[in-house]
């Protein structure tokens, strides 16, 4: 069992709020799966999509200086609000 499972769920919510939220991006969710690079991560882990590049309207956002600030923004504010909810210093 994933020793941080409840801890990368937490995190998985909190970053999928931001995207969905502040930078109104669609979402799929966020789903739990055995994907071996995370699982014997040693800390919270999360797999994040950020968007399909074979859907070009997808392709030219994710490829924009906009949308990579947006997204990396959106991965830090995230960020940010885990470490407050697990009282982090």
């Amino acid at each position: 069992m994933h020793k941080y499972r409840e801890q990368s769920i937490l995190f998985g919510k909190l970053l999928n709020k931001e995207f969905v939220e502040n930078d109104g991006r669609k979402s799929n969710g966020v789903k739990e799966q055995g994907v071996l690079v995370l699982a014997h991560s040693a800390m919270p882990a999360v797999l994040v999509e950020t968007g399909y590049i074979n859907n070009p309207e997808e392709e030219q956002y994710l490829n924009s200086e906009t949308g990579q600030n947006a997204i990396a923004n959106s991965i830090v504010h995230a960020i940010k609000i885990y470490r407050q909810q697990i009282n982090v210093q």
